[in-house]
């Protein structure tokens, strides 16, 4: 229905989602094994983001440009915990 997003518009909004994340995998220690549950609140925003990405993804022309890489590796771990 409508066309493909432009995902240089996107930018900073997934460097924002980079940072949280990252600071979701420093504070729950996804590099090791995870002894602390996520919050309800946390697990929310893990899941709101991921999916966030998932449909502006599928939705782009040019999306070879996300190279989310030292966080794109974690969002497996992150998935693994839900």
């Amino acid at each position: 229905m409508w066309p493909r997003s432009d995902l240089h518009s996107w930018v900073k909004v997934l460097n924002k989602f980079d940072e949280i994340l990252k600071g979701f995998i420093e504070e729950y220690e996804l590099d090791k094994l995870q002894l602390n549950p996520f919050t309800p609140r946390t697990k929310s925003i893990i899941t709101e983001i991921l999916r966030f990405e998932t449909l502006l993804l599928d939705n782009s022309t040019n999306r070879k440009l996300f190279a989310s890489y030292d966080v794109g590796n974690h969002h497996q771990h992150i998935a693994a915990y839900f």
